[in-house]
């Protein structure tokens, strides 16, 4: 189901790299080409009446200076030290573009208050923000995009330059990690916008080389091609996102007007012109399915003798184009939803055996699109229901505690920071799962082979009752609630198996009639044990004993 959509956004992280030298054709729309009227110039002047013109009513770190100087921080209760930085970029960002778009001069001036106190003080090396954030570049990232916007507005040369020399300060491996599951990597935003300025080929190799490092930010090229899914921070998610480019097939369609009036659609009035709505409707086909032909996916460069619409997102001007095989299947619209319902995986219903070709644009060409499409050669899937057998590879460290309850986690490669909590409910308490605070900290015992960390769960003496439910959390994000088993071992969202489940080991369960039942103690390999032991779970004359 996912295979086409990861191959075909993986073709253009390299491809937007190859292109960015030509500006203009890589541009986000400037400040200059935006001429708001109508309802939104009244939310633009909302906005300019209420928070964003009015940050001394914020409360902190809005009410600060901004980036116009070092961001107090008068204790450790308010987050972690990065995050005045980031959320005042986000909002300085807008200021300054609001204030463009308002011609309001006063939010210009305290925006600029920040960049000129950025670019005054950078270090001799020319790296630019605040001393404190050691290894973090996300809040510059965030912020660097209202240099982006000031240079749009005046072409200001500073802008292009400051950001040319504070790149080449870092490494591949700086920009493949940091905070949140690696948002160094947004960097490479800034990067490329800025190599489509300056022209220097090292920026170019910096992010082709940062974008090839694997396993250090959670959207990279080996999270895409995998099947497992996204479980992460969904801001991190939908900016790490902006990296590579998502394509979709345009259906073809037509658009027109809808006139009539409808009472809950606030501002379609006769009265008000600027607001119209409309109907897209198919007139062609869509019911494809992706048909591997054993060849990679062809990057076509369409020429374009005169560059005109919104490049490249525009379907008759776009500068790439994925040419992908495919065969049509039955696959219609239900109840005349223009969102056409995905046929279920292994049961394609094939009109004719004939492999096309159809082409693929980035996902901004068009309103009626597809960007995952079922593949001709997939199996029906076929649920069973699991064991929870401890499998022969699993790891050492994953053992069942003896005399407490104890349960494991295997930390997510994506965005799972440290450390773990652990948060368990017994019949009629009243704990509240669905909250990502409080619960006992759990300790890290080990890696499973492919480097992912396992934590671990140490709970009361099972001699009290059992929990029935669990949740991990790190006091960001949290799994679902899935039942407890002692001994457990917890994917992100499941139970994968039993430390103490295991295939029979030839261990004999005594009874107590038995010539065997003389009084030994034995461990639950089935060893005798010399003496009376002292702690954990043993059988004794065919029974458990618990000391």
């Amino acid at each position: 189901m996912r295979r086409i959509l990861s191959m075909t956004i993986v073709a253009l992280c390299w491809t937007v790299c190859s292109l960015a030298g030509n500006v203009s054709k890589y541009d986000a729309g400037g400040v200059p080409d935006i001429h708001p009227t109508g309802w939104l110039l009244t939310l633009m002047q909302r906005q300019y009446d209420g928070l964003t013109g009015h940050p001394e009513a914020l409360s902190y770190p809005y009410n600060s200076c901004l980036w116009a100087g070092e961001i107090s921080r008068p204790d450790e209760s308010y987050g972690d030290n990065w995050w005045r930085y980031e959320q005042t970029a986000y909002y300085t960002d807008g200021l300054l573009r609001l204030g463009y778009e308002l011609n309001a001069s006063e939010m210009v001036n305290k925006a600029m208050e920040g960049i000129e106190y950025t670019l005054a003080n950078a270090t001799d090396a020319g790296v630019l923000g605040n001393r404190s954030l050691v290894g973090i570049t996300w809040p510059m990232s965030v912020f660097f995009r209202m240099l982006q916007a000031k240079y749009e507005h005046d072409g200001d040369p500073r802008i292009p330059a400051a950001l040319e020399r504070h790149y080449l300060n870092f490494t591949d491996e700086d920009l493949a990690g940091g905070i949140v599951g690696g948002r160094n990597i947004m960097s490479l935003e800034g990067i490329l916008w800025t190599y489509g300025k300056t022209g220097n080929e090292k920026l170019l190799k910096l992010a082709e080389d940062a974008w090839a490092v694997q396993g250090k930010f959670a959207v990279d090229e080996t999270a895409i091609m995998s099947s497992e899914p996204f479980y992460m921070h969904s801001v991190t998610f939908c900016e790490m996102l902006k990296l590579p480019l998502l394509f979709a097939y345009a259906i073809p369609q037509k658009m027109e007007e809808d006139t009539d009036v409808y009472e809950n659609m606030h501002g379609k009035e006769p009265e008000n012109p600027d607001f119209k709505c409309w109907n897209i409707t198919p007139t062609g086909d869509f019911n494809y399915a992706y048909d591997d032909d054993g060849h990679p996916v062809a990057v076509n460069y369409p020429a374009i003798e005169e560059i005109n619409g919104t490049i490249p997102f525009d379907l008759h001007y776009t500068t790439v184009k994925l040419r992908v095989p495919v065969k049509q299947i039955k696959w219609d619209l239900i109840d005349n939803r223009y969102t056409p319902h995905m046929p279920e995986q292994g049961h394609l219903t094939l009109l004719d055996n004939e492999r096309k070709y159809i082409e693929l644009v980035p996902y901004g060409c068009t309103e009626l699109r597809l960007t995952v499409f079922p593949d001709t050669k997939a199996q029906t899937l076929v649920q069973s229901t699991p064991d929870y057998t401890r499998p022969a590879d699993a790891p050492e460290c994953v053992q069942v505690e003896d005399g407490r309850y104890c349960a494991y986690f295997e930390l997510p490669r994506f965005c799972w920071d440290e450390p773990v909590w652990c948060k368990v409910r017994k019949a009629g308490d009243d704990v509240n799962l669905h909250s990502n605070m409080d619960g006992d900290q759990c300790v890290m015992v080990g890696t499973t082979a492919n480097g992912r960390k396992i934590w671990k769960w140490t709970g009361p003496a099972i001699t009290e009752e059992a929990p029935e439910e669990i949740i991990f959390t790190n006091h960001d994000l949290l799994t679902p609630i899935m039942p407890f088993a002692n001994g457990g071992y917890y994917h992100y969202d499941r139970l994968m198996y039993k430390a103490g489940q295991t295939a029979p080991t030839g261990v004999k369960m005594l009874k107590a009639d038995d010539d065997a039942a003389d009084g030994y103690y034995y461990d639950l390999q089935g060893r005798r044990i010399e003496g009376k032991p002292t702690q954990g779970i043993y059988i004794k004359n065919g029974k458990k004993v618990v000391y």
